[in-house]
């Protein structure tokens, strides 16, 4: 009984910390779109990871419903989904933001057209920027055809990936948190 306890405890508390963890995070580590989307992007990650829990609290009576062989498999396969989230995201991260030696980061969209696509062919996203520069670089993104669609799907695709991670974390452990305590109060009635 006090093991139960316990284990609601740790999966209760592990999932508020998931909640909490993905604006933390970004205010922390940088892991973010750079520019003036980072204020919006933390205030997304947060509202994502509150509404997991909310999620999961609401359809508390489906989950304690299910044998706890299916609940199992559905966070095994919850945890997959938030390694794949976090590799998509990583790999995204890594091919679309350049560090540059002054700690300022430029955002490359998912696709470019233009004279930034024909300079691609042929150079890196970090030659073109130490050639031309910063700023120059930046112009050339800003005046891509689709320039928006292009940014915006960029910028959302970053926050899914990395959203993803959290909130899938946060699910599971609250649906763990739901489920010990539900076996809990079974066994206190027994």
């Amino acid at each position: 009984m006090k093991n139960l306890k316990s284990l609601e405890v740790l999966f209760v508390s592990l999932a508020a910390a998931s909640a909490a963890i993905p604006g933390i995070a970004l205010l922390r580590s940088g892991i973010q779109p750079p520019g003036e989307n980072f204020t919006y992007f933390i205030a997304l990650a947060e509202l994502l990871a509150a509404l997991t829990i909310l999620y999961a609290i609401a359809n508390k009576r489906k989950l304690l419903a299910m044998p706890i062989k299916k609940v199992n498999r559905l966070v095994r396969i919850s945890l997959i989904a938030a390694l794949g989230c976090l590799i998509g995201f990583l790999i995204l991260r890594e091919e679309l933001v350049v560090k540059l030696p002054n700690e300022s980061e430029m955002l490359y969209p998912l696709w470019t057209t233009g004279d930034l696509k024909s300079d691609l062919d042929s150079m890196t996203k970090r030659t073109i920027i130490q050639e031309y520069g910063f700023d120059e670089v930046r112009n050339m993104i800003y005046e891509m055809d689709n320039y928006s669609l292009a940014i915006t799907t960029t910028n959302i695709l970053l926050l899914l990936t990395y959203q993803g991670v959290f909130s899938l974390l946060t699910y599971c452990f609250t649906i763990y948190g739901l489920v010990v305590s539900n076996k809990q109060k079974t066994d206190i009635s027994a």
